[in-house]
């Protein structure tokens, strides 16, 4: 994704899209785990990954699975496994419709709490949102290891992460 559509200071891009944002969403599968977990330095889902845990921490990340073979994040293990293997995930691995929309409200709702913790004023008006909407559709069509993208009206106060390959979801 980055090398299809990022030109110019990519990595640039992806540290200013991180220290402007308050939540990461980090979409995990197979792939981005190796990639996260490898060791070329050079890989940027890594360093943006790195970057990530550094800059905001885990506790403003949101691991969102994508692939059953994923469930267990005992399997995540290295870095991407240290970082966000002991937090609750938000299971997007299976199509079934019903399933998918109480995921993405979980989503949702996950965000909620994090931008609302980082910005108090907003905690009101983030509940009152989570309980009346979800603002999350689904794209297999749509893949990102960067992207700053806008979330509940506030520029970029969501980074989504990782989900290389077929299979994603849009925020």
């Amino acid at each position: 994704f980055d090398s299809d559509r990022m030109t110019g200071a990519v990595r640039k891009k992806m540290t200013n899209g991180i220290d402007n944002t308050k939540c990461m969403v980090v979409f995990v599968n197979q792939r981005y785990r190796d990639k996260v977990n490898g060791d070329d330095d050079r890989d940027n889902c890594r360093y943006e990954f790195t970057y990530g845990v550094e800059q905001k921490g885990p506790q403003c990340m949101i691991p969102v699975v994508m692939e059953p073979e994923m469930l267990n994040p005992r399997d995540w293990k290295g870095e991407l496994g240290a970082a966000l293997g002991t937090k609750l995930y938000v299971n997007l691995a299976d199509d079934d419709e019903k399933t998918f929309k109480a995921a993405c409200d979980q989503l949702y709702n996950d965000l909620m709490v994090i931008i609302a913790r980082q910005d108090p004023s907003r905690a009101v008006d983030a509940i009152s949102d989570a309980m009346n909407k979800t603002v999350i559709s689904k794209s297999t069509s749509f893949s990102s290891s960067a992207l700053t993208c806008n979330f509940d009206g506030a520029p970029g106060s969501v980074v989504i992460s990782g989900a290389e390959g077929p299979r994603a979801g849009m925020v």
